[in-house]
């Protein structure tokens, strides 16, 4: 019981550096975004997450990276994460 909860936090432990490294990940590509790259970026970054060790829970990164600069959504209360992400260089 005792080893099965250190294994348990040890992978939660894990499990946060790796949703960390990968929001890192999207916040560089984000950082190098203007409205003409946007597109390219995006899809470079599902590509990265599709193909990478975090291919596993990739739906809770690409929920934040809409297909298009065309959907970037700013209003803050709805879509915080995504608009701090995706819309600080694309509007």
């Amino acid at each position: 019981m005792i080893i099965r909860g250190i294994n348990n936090i040890r992978i939660t432990h894990q499990n946060g550096r790796d949703v960390e490294e990968a929001m890192s990940v999207i916040a560089t590509y984000m950082a190098s975004a203007t409205k003409d790259k946007y597109d390219e970026i995006a899809q470079s970054i599902r590509y990265a997450l599709a193909s990478s060790e975090y291919g596993e829970g990739i739906e809770n990164f690409i929920q934040y990276i809409p297909n298009t600069t065309e959907t970037c959504y700013t209003y803050m209360d709805n879509y915080q994460a995504q608009a701090l992400l995706v819309c600080a260089n694309t509007e």
